[in-house]
């Protein structure tokens, strides 16, 4: 008995837009090195602020993302919130992974405000002719129980330290 699979790309298909990453993230994830690339665009309806992701592969396959929202393009640290959907006006931060290859949704995390770690974003250098920036960042996260636990190895919390960024709004 034979068997034989092929598979061909439908010229129709919308493809990953050219230049949707530009830089790179990096953090300690409960003490182990995380790092991801930055996909930033501006912040709906603003032209003052953006949208930050830092998504996180493992062998080409998307395995979490980091999502900044509404972060200032100032230079300066700003202190982080829980993601509220809808909510156009604070600086936030949500965590959710991803199982399968990468289009299955994993465990959703939300900002951990009640332990002693401090939660802020801080950028460090912004250009306002390139759209160029870097900075820092540190978050602690515990994990949606309103939703089902979808990957089972990974622990109720997780705290990024160390965190540092680079990229350009190129959305």
């Amino acid at each position: 008995m034979f068997l034989g699979m092929a598979s061909c790309k439908d010229d129709n298909m919308p493809t990953e837009p050219d230049g949707i990453y530009f830089g790179i993230g990096s953090a300690y994830l409960s003490g182990n090195l995380w790092e991801g690339d930055t996909r930033t665009k501006m912040a709906f309806q603003s032209n003052t602020h953006m949208l930050l992701n830092i998504d996180h592969f493992s062998n080409t396959v998307l395995q979490g993302v980091l999502t900044f929202k509404y972060v200032p393009l100032n230079t300066g640290q700003y202190e982080l919130k829980k993601s509220e959907l809808n909510k156009k006006d604070t600086v936030a931060v949500a965590y959710d992974t991803r199982i399968g290859d990468d289009d299955v949704a994993g465990n959703y995390y939300v900002l951990l405000a009640s332990d002693t770690i401090q939660d802020w974003i801080k950028i460090a250098g912004f250009n306002n002719e390139t759209f160029e920036f870097n900075g820092e960042f540190q978050a602690s996260f515990y994990r949606d129980t309103t939703l089902p636990k979808f990957d089972q190895s990974l622990p109720d919390t997780l705290v990024f330290t160390n965190g540092k960024f680079n990229g350009k709004i190129t959305q």
